[in-house]
């Protein structure tokens, strides 16, 4: 699991995943803390879980922990997204079921209502199972052999579960567990469902049609962030209560 300053999600994702601890379907547990300057850490350690620290970054963070691992199946787990009930079952029957695939996904869902998370959780879902193409929130669980072959996650500033997947479509097709692994809406939530999902897409056609660099991708990403922050601040300033 990775995590920087996601001290209240820790606590439920550690929690989420506490009765398969119990169960024995976890030799471990490892959590790789970015750089947070919360209770994280304290959080963490508290569960019983290994923690290490490790510079920020999604793929630099998921190395770190697949270095420190020993077990035959890595699964890598963002901090915001848990397990529905049942789902860690079903993984572990899925494994046994279909023991010469090499990787795997849960199914996604948006963890809030409303029509047009729907609409676009119906979309994720319908391109991870069509084209085996889920990211990195989907709970990917990938056979240790097999990341090593591949050499890892890439230590981009994005996308770097986007380049992991197209290597590991390489070895064939993914486990799908069909309960699903709720993410956290606070993306769609803070910029607004569409918009969102516009980003997205552009990100991806830059990426996979445009074959732009990732590092200038992210650039103008983060000038976007920058500027949406900005404007976020200057509503709350001028805003009536």
């Amino acid at each position: 699991m990775i995590t920087r300053n996601e001290e209240k999600n820790i606590i439920r994702a550690l929690a989420s995943i506490r009765p398969g601890i119990k169960r024995g379907l976890f030799n471990e547990v490892i959590v790789v803390d970015g750089g947070s300057s919360d209770a994280s850490l304290a959080v963490a350690r508290d569960s019983g879980a290994v923690v290490i620290s490790s510079p920020k970054g999604r793929g630099r963070q998921m190395n770190v922990g697949t270095a420190a691992a020993k077990g035959e199946w890595l699964w890598y787990l963002h901090a915001d997204c848990l397990p529905a009930e049942g789902a860690l079952e079903q993984m572990l029957a899925m494994l046994l079921k279909h023991h010469r695939r090499a990787w795997g996904y849960y199914r996604a869902r948006i963890d809030a209502p409303g029509l047009a998370l729907r609409v676009i959780e119906w979309g994720m879902n319908l391109r991870s199972q069509l084209l085996s193409f889920p990211y990195g929130d989907q709970g990917l669980f990938v056979r240790h052999d097999l990341m090593q072959q591949i050499g890892g996650f890439t230590e981009s500033p994005l996308l770097e579960d986007v380049d992991l997947v197209r290597r590991l479509a390489r070895a064939g097709r993914p486990i799908r567990v069909r309960l699903p692994l709720l993410i956290d809406p606070r993306r769609w939530r803070r910029h607004g469902a569409w918009r969102t999902t516009a980003t997205n897409w552009r990100i991806m056609f830059d990426y996979c049609v445009l074959k732009k660099d990732i590092h200038t991708i992210a650039r103008r990403y983060a000038v976007e962030e920058q500027a949406d922050r900005r404007l976020d601040v200057e509503l709350q300033e001028g805003a009536v209560l």
